[in-house]
């Protein structure tokens, strides 16, 4: 199970680019192929709400309302509000925290993809030096973000925004990033030099695909790869994560049915997201267009106001899955920790038993 989890994890990394290549060379069944993988990577913000199947994540819940509970749908309706209600000055701010919290969220996932494929490969835990690289890598993710979505900004398309004088800004970003990030690719090559000796096969390309992460952000302008690349490969590492949750089961019920309903959860849960998604008619939008404007246009939308609130929603939408994740898969603390040793075994090297006592052929001294 770890090797089928720790390449399963590998290969919807990869598979995303793969794909948008076989795509621009117009190869047989690709565009079908790479419309399913982004409308099931475009689900995984939804199937956040499967983690609720999870008694322990009910009792978090339970237990610590404010941060499960009260902030994610403070989240939501503080983003709606501020996009239909206030400024157009506000929006444009909230399209800038957002992008930068992308960004960082997709980072802190490339660390935990990382930990669960070097514990389930047997690699050991992560170094602090690979920590740094990838939090690196991140930040000229965050540099770039921007960049990428200029001059829309996400709202643009489906409100009147003038976002001009942001690019000397978004440019400064961007050549800052570029920099840091050839700093980046260069210790992280140092970092694999001096302990080459312990990488396995899945974990050295999981780190690999960790630090080059944003890299096609730099180097096209392509939406396609520049972004919904990675952006598919983060949805799908997330689908494919609790998958795997799903089949460890609940050890506190008897009966086949009941211990494994979770995995009838997380497939219904999946179809429902992926039918949502595929109705809306993004990923087909996405896909015909490199361009960020004519893909929210391409949306099949009656009017402006309303096109403006879906939009709204799925940036607040996402924004509280952002939260609600950070506060959930934490390797750090010891009480997270301990639940994903349960809900993922495989994760844990089994402990080696001590070794017996040396006979040493001397009775001990009567007392």
């Amino acid at each position: 199970m770890a090797r089928i989890f720790s390449y399963s994890l590998v290969a919807v990394t990869f598979v995303p680019l793969a794909l948008c290549v076989m795509f621009t060379y117009r190869l047989p069944m690709a565009e079908k192929v790479l419309h399913f993988f982004i409308t099931l990577g475009g689900a995984h913000v939804a199937l956040t709400l499967y983690l609720t199947s999870d008694s322990d994540i009910r009792q978090r819940l339970v237990d610590r309302p404010l941060i499960g509970i009260v902030v994610p749908l403070l989240i939501i309706a503080t983003a709606i509000f501020a996009i239909m209600v206030l400024p157009v000055a506000v929006a444009i701010g909230v399209s800038v925290a957002y992008l930068f919290y992308q960004a960082f969220h997709y980072g802190r996932q490339n660390i935990g993809v990382y930990v669960m494929t070097s514990l389930a490969s047997g690699q050991g835990p992560m170094l602090p030096q690979e920590r740094l690289a990838i939090n690196l890598a991140t930040a000229c993710g965050m540099l770039v973000n921007l960049s990428v979505f200029m001059p829309n900004l996400i709202l643009g398309s489906v409100m009147t925004m003038e976002t001009s004088w942001l690019k000397p800004y978004v440019t400064t970003l961007y050549y800052a990033g570029s920099v840091l990030y050839a700093g980046t690719i260069a210790f992280t090559a140092l970092v694999v030099a001096r302990n080459f000796s312990r990488y396995r096969p899945a974990p050295a390309l999981m780190l690999a695909a960790s630090v080059m992460f944003f890299l096609p952000s730099y180097l096209t302008s392509d939406f396609l790869f520049g972004f919904l690349s990675y952006a598919t490969a983060h949805g799908l590492q997330y689908v494919t994560i609790l998958g795997f949750h799903s089949l460890a089961g609940d050890k506190t019920r008897t009966g086949l049915i009941r211990r494994y309903r979770a995995v009838g959860i997380f497939i219904g849960g999946a179809l429902i997201g992926f039918f949502f998604y595929a109705g809306s008619g993004l990923p087909g939008a996405v896909a015909a267009t490199s361009n960020i404007t004519e893909m929210v246009l391409n949306y099949a939308i009656a009017n402006e106001t309303q096109a403006r609130f879906v939009i709204a929603f799925l940036i607040a939408c996402g924004a509280a899955h952002f939260w609600f994740d950070q506060n959930i898969w934490r390797f750090r603390e010891p009480e997270r920790r301990q639940w994903l040793f349960e809900r993922f075994p495989f994760l844990r090297r089994p402990e080696k038993p001590l070794p017996a006592p040396t006979v040493t052929g001397l009775s001990a001294p009567a007392e």
